[in-house]
């Protein structure tokens, strides 16, 4: 078995995607060179490292949103992004933020992980430089004088994704009365955090924890023989994607009866399938966070407003739960960039940027809606001193001032036919 991640004998492929991301960088007005461009922006994804596996599909997102602005901009001027790769790793980060920093960038995607938050967030607000998270939820980093902006949401009233998604992972196999639960997990803060709420609403309505495994430590066995000896009516995986296909995969080697595995969002993501064994997962469920344009009905007439189509045309592949998050955010930063250019004084700053971001997620104020790609409707607005109001991918965008995005239903999700299937819950 092998596995899609940077090290794997794929990465030839995937450094065929590097030089082709090269050469659009150039293309699309994103060099690295701050002198012939607009504002510089910069990006920490996880190319390599553990949670390597959706990295690629990340930055063609980011790369899809400057190309359809680069086109509405109609040569004014030009955004460009510095990727950087933080590996997974809080040191290899923080390196790679201080890098970002020298380069002059005004803001910062990133970083893929709520691990790498700490060693990213603190040299940027010393330098009085936006974070921008499209996936990291979690950190005491963010307060009304500066706050951290996250496009991944967590609920009205502020908790965060993870503890909220496992609480209403345990609710949902209560209801149907799977109540003996065996867990893998990481040390990840995000599966720390979800693994917690998902114990402490199981145990208060009357389940049972039958026992629990480091990733790091587990074997299949492991796995095997607790279903033998025990009552028990799943396994929740709270784990990166790559070692939980290895998990998975050798599950199946050993045991003749495969588990009810439950998976995290996380976990969600064509990647799985493509590193297990055919029907290896058929019959899992989960639960993620609901994403409208999943459900998005195509016009073969109107390819330039399904997300999917443009996606498949720009890169020959398919985006991945995450890359919504991730497009929209780019989307956001570069109309709250473009509104800083034309009111300012041309001095980004990121108090000015933070306000902009927020406004534009601010559904009580007047102005111009915007969807996904309406680059030259909201660039139309911000010349004529209009607001502009985004309801992006991953649906409506509202955010408290600390920086933290509001609201978020979830989708319940089962392995059919080696697809994800879903329903609103």
């Amino acid at each position: 078995m092998r596995f899609l991640d940077a090290k794997s004998k794929n990465y030839s492929k995937h450094l065929v995607w590097v030089f082709l991301t090269c050469w659009l960088l150039i293309t699309i007005g994103c060099s690295s060179d701050s002198t012939k461009n607009g504002p510089a922006i910069g990006v920490l994804i996880d190319y390599t490292g553990v949670a390597a596996a959706d990295g690629f599909n990340h930055e063609r997102g980011i790369l899809l949103a400057a190309k359809l602005m680069d086109e509405a901009q109609d040569g004014d001027h030009s955004f460009h992004f510095i990727f950087r790769d933080s590996q997974a790793d809080p040191k290899i980060a923080r390196r790679e933020t201080l890098e970002l920093i020298n380069e002059g960038v005004v803001a910062v995607i990133g970083p893929s992980n709520d691990e790498l938050v700490e060693a990213v967030a603190q040299p940027l607000f010393e330098a009085d430089i936006l974070l921008f998270s499209a996936l990291a939820t979690i950190g005491d980093h963010a307060t009304i004088e500066k706050p951290w902006c996250r496009m991944s949401p967590g609920n009205i009233f502020g908790s965060t994704t993870p503890a909220l998604i496992g609480e209403n992972m345990a609710n949902l196999l209560v209801d149907r009365e799977q109540l003996h639960v065996l867990i893998v997990s990481d040390n990840n803060i995000y599966d720390f955090e979800l693994v917690k709420g998902f114990k402490d609403k199981l145990l208060e309505k009357g389940g049972e924890i039958v026992n629990e495994f480091s990733i790091q430590t587990v074997a299949a066995q492991d796995i095997a023989n607790t279903q033998a000896n025990n009552n028990i009516d799943g396994v929740l995986l709270a784990t990166n994607i790559l070692p939980a296909a290895e998990l998975i995969s050798e599950v199946m080697a050993v045991s003749s009866v495969v588990p009810n595995w439950f998976f995290t969002p996380r976990l969600k993501s064509e990647v799985l399938f493509l590193n297990t064994p055919s029907g290896a997962l058929e019959g899992a469920t989960g639960l993620s966070l609901y994403i409208p344009y999943l459900a998005q009905v195509c016009r073969e007439d109107q390819p330039e407003k399904c997300f999917v189509k443009q996606f498949e045309n720009a890169w020959g592949d398919k985006p991945f739960e995450e890359t919504y998050f991730v497009y929209d955010t780019a989307a956001v930063l570069m109309i709250a960039l473009e509104q800083a250019l034309h009111t300012g004084d041309g001095n980004i700053d990121r108090a000015t940027l933070t306000q902009n971001i927020l406004n534009i997620g601010n559904a009580s104020r007047d102005g111009i809606q915007v969807e996904w790609n309406d680059f030259s409707v909201a660039l139309s607005a911000i010349k004529n001193g209009q607001n502009v109001l985004y309801s992006g991918l991953t649906g409506p965008i509202r955010f408290r001032n600390t920086g933290e995005r509001l609201g978020g239903q979830t989708t319940v999700f089962t392995v059919k036919n080696n697809k994800f299937v879903e329903d609103i819950r």
